[in-house]
């Protein structure tokens, strides 16, 4: 369900897309889909994805403290897996290395299961001007990494975005088990692709299922 804030958000980031100042940062192809579906969560991702590209596009200084404007709405339009996934890719790949720092200390510090994006992080704070930061939180992240997994379990998984009127559904219960499988730390992806096995909903999700993904034990 979309609410009329969601609604007043989807106007204001369309409206900016559109402006002269973000135009010099979004491409042609941010506005292309893959495929030819053209439903309303894709038009919303699309939406989604084009504003965060355009976000750390412009970033200019390493920001181990960047979390995306609107992030919370763009989750509640799309999905909390979603938005991890395209911060994830561009913490691996990103034009901008600035952008790509950003978006590795975004899905390390607010995803769970991606400490491995503190190391990435490092790798594109070149100069090293991060990097006792860097190392400190990944230390601290990994040596968590245990908890983690057991407070999850403990949980049942829990749904990292909660929403007043949401429900509990089969599907955004297979979301959220994509959100844990994807997980760039190894512990945690299998710890959560063991547990999705015996979901009805989650046990043929694509991230468990990939045998040539490395990060698949």
């Amino acid at each position: 369900m979309v609410t009329c804030i969601q609604l007043a958000t989807i106007r204001t980031m369309i409206l900016e897309l559109r402006s002269p100042f973000y135009n010099r940062f979004i491409s042609a192809e941010d506005f292309i889909s893959e495929g030819n579906s053209s439903s309303v969560s894709d038009i919303f991702e699309r939406i989604a994805d084009a504003q965060l590209r355009a976000e750390l596009r412009k970033s200019s200084t390493l920001e181990e403290n960047y979390w995306p404007r609107d992030m919370m709405d763009l989750m509640g339009l799309t999905s909390p897996f979603f938005m991890a996934s395209r911060l994830d890719s561009y913490c691996h790949n990103f034009d901008n290395r600035f952008g790509r720092f950003a978006a590795c200390s975004a899905a390390a510090r607010e995803f769970p299961g991606r400490c491995e994006a503190y190391r990435l992080a490092m790798e594109a704070d070149s100069e090293g001007i991060k990097a006792k930061i860097l190392s400190d939180w990944l230390e601290s992240c990994t040596s968590r990494a245990e908890y983690l997994i057991q407070h999850r379990r403990d949980h049942n998984w829990p749904d990292w975005l909660q929403f007043d009127g949401w429900r509990d559904t089969p599907e955004r219960r297979r979301m959220t088990m994509r959100l844990y499988t994807s997980a760039m730390d190894p512990d945690v992806r299998k710890a959560a692709c063991e547990d999705a096995a015996q979901m009805p909903e989650a046990r043929d999700i694509p991230e468990c299922a990939d045998a040539s993904d490395p990060r698949l034990p």
